[in-house]
């Protein structure tokens, strides 16, 4: 599968910070995660990372979709918040959650 630009960009960025010797020097967000920026979230040189919820962005996509088969205006603008962690919240249930979803189901 192909990295999405967030997490590639994040990834490169996280390499050039930990090879000059520059975690904890310089703050770093990145976008998406993937375990190889869950490990530099761990280790430092990542302060946070910006996770969207991909399950929950295809669910409003088929509720929008349905919304509009059915004779409905749907709205033109859906939000779907993004979440920020830090390496603190690595350990809570629902992060973990949103970071290594059951695909058992599918």
């Amino acid at each position: 599968m192909a990295s999405p630009s967030g997490e590639a960009a994040a990834i490169g960025a996280a390499r050039a910070i930990r090879t000059r010797g520059l975690a904890g020097k310089v703050k770093m967000v990145g976008f998406d995660t993937s375990p190889t920026l869950q490990d530099e979230l761990r280790n430092g040189v990542i302060d946070a990372l910006v996770v969207q919820d991909p399950f929950k962005i295809g669910y409003l996509g088929i509720q929008t979709i349905m919304r509009k088969l059915s004779g409905e205006t749907p709205q033109n603008i859906i939000h779907s918040p993004a979440r920020v962690i830090t390496a603190a919240d690595l350990e809570d249930p629902e992060v973990r959650k949103l970071l290594n979803p059951d695909l058992s189901g599918i």
